[in-house]
């Protein structure tokens, strides 16, 4: 492991994988919270902290074997996916509300983020932010927490962190829909984040957070409510994947700009699938009352 820097950024090095790191971040190597992390230190703009780590692949594509020939494995485990993992082992810990689970949205689509809040004995709640990219051979985890009402400022810091990461290899797409049929041709492209802005319930999430934003005026408040609102569309956008693709015949999808008439027709299919979904806007205004409520 390797750390460099200047008064102004950081460089983190281990393996394939390096990081700059945006002024702001300072390393402290007596900071310990994650199980094999090899650099840490403090967030000073927020008076947070981070940490980062590695972990081996292997163990989690150690199901190739059992699926050869009919899932592409590194694509099904993408850094989003890694996200979802992640969540899964943590969900039953008292007091965690996730606001955001899926893709870097707005950044890269193929680095991972878990955003959540937790409680804290000292400030009450700490809002967390992680990151997850691949490399040829591990997943590399980067935390980082600051006391919740300086979430704006931890946010605008790790959206830089998200793009500056390099894995050292071309990012594997992310699998979005499998059959499990063989000899059904390639797989079909479509963009999650495309197909979530031109649907009618961004409109609404942006109506409802504009509503909120102008009767109650807080930067925490309003980052709150678009990470849980982007939470919410993001779960119902991969839902509205897998009933188009069984509706159209499409063995396979893939995360990527869609191109030709199957894969546009698929991304339409999904704009349309959730524009049809009223109930979602009502899910909207209950999850974002929810999490200006009891943040």
């Amino acid at each position: 492991m390797a750390v460099s820097g200047t008064a102004r950024a950081e460089t983190l090095a281990q393996g394939d994988f390096t990081l700059v790191l945006p002024a702001g971040f300072v390393p402290d190597q007596e900071t310990q919270l994650l199980d094999g992390q090899w650099a840490a230190g403090r967030h000073t703009p927020s008076g947070g902290g981070w940490a980062i780590r590695s972990l081996e692949a292997a163990p989690y594509l150690a199901v190739r074997q059992r699926v050869a020939g009919r899932i592409d494995v590194d694509a099904a485990l993408s850094p989003d996916r890694f996200a979802m993992l992640a969540l899964q082992q943590a969900q039953d810990t008292d007091g965690l509300k996730t606001l955001y689970v899926g893709p870097a949205d707005g950044v890269d689509p193929q680095v991972g983020r878990w955003v959540f809040t937790a409680p804290d004995a000292t400030t009450g709640r700490l809002a967390w932010w992680h990151v997850y990219w691949r490399t040829p051979t591990h997943f590399v985890e980067l935390a980082a927490w600051a006391p919740q009402d300086q979430l704006p400022q931890l946010q605008a810091a790790l959206r830089q962190v998200e793009a500056a990461g390099d894995t050292g290899a071309p990012p594997t797409p992310t699998l979005l829909f499998e059959s499990g049929q063989q000899d059904c041709g390639p797989p079909v492209a479509m963009d999650r984040a495309t197909a979530i802005r031109e649907s009618r319930r961004f409109d609404d999430a942006r109506e409802i957070l504009r509503a909120q934003h102008l009767a109650a005026p807080s930067p925490t408040a309003l980052r709150l409510g678009e990470l849980r609102a982007l939470g919410v569309l993001y779960r119902q956008v991969e839902a509205c994947v897998h009933e188009q693709a069984r509706n159209q015949r499409v063995c396979a999808v893939v995360e990527g700009e869609a191109k030709g008439a199957r894969a546009t027709g698929l991304q339409a299919g999904v704009v349309a699938c959730l524009d049809g979904d009223r109930g979602l806007s009502e899910e909207l205004t209950r999850e974002l009352e929810a999490v200006w409520s009891s943040p």
